[in-house]
């Protein structure tokens, strides 16, 4: 009896462990909004590549738009204020801005994207942040700025029983 309540144990056990994945969420949907929102960040990336000064502001309030509580407001100007240092003074092309603004747009607006999610919003940013000079150690520290920002603005997060 012994061995057939252990085998129970460990079948059941085991069961749970591979079957408990954190399904992924729904990215944000457009709406009528969103693609002159979007053209605004691109626009003002390009403005800090190009070292304008108040280019940094205006991106940080542009990006705080798509935040609903005030938490997640503050993660997103900490986001845009990382971004910012990383890009400026940089020759950063029309496209890695528009790619930006993207990756930009999607951790702030996420309200429900899985961890696996979040990871690859992170190195899409690396991988831009990178391609227009950025050393990997700051890409890094930027990318990381995306888990506190899905902290901040995440609805749904991890259950105790889902694994990655």
């Amino acid at each position: 009896m012994t061995f057939r309540r252990l085998l129970f144990v460990a079948v059941l056990s085991a069961a749970c462990a591979a079957g408990c994945r954190q399904p992924d969420g729904t990215w944000p949907k457009e709406n009528e909004d969103t693609p002159n929102r979007l053209h605004d960040l691109q626009r003002d990336l390009q403005s800090v590549a190009a070292g304008e000064a108040d280019a940094p502001k205006d991106l940080a309030d542009d990006l705080a738009v798509f935040a609903e509580q005030p938490a997640g407001a503050s993660a997103a100007r900490n986001l845009a204020d990382g971004v910012s240092t990383s890009i400026r003074k940089r020759n950063a092309s029309e496209d890695a801005c528009k790619q930006l603004a993207s990756i930009l747009w999607k951790a702030v607006a996420s309200r429900q994207i899985s961890a696996r999610q979040a990871d690859s919003l992170k190195d899409d940013m690396r991988g831009v942040l990178v391609s227009i000079g950025v050393a990997q150690a700051e890409a890094n520290a930027v990318a990381e700025r995306i888990d506190q920002t899905q902290k901040a603005v995440n609805v749904r997060p991890r259950k105790w029983y889902e694994r990655y």
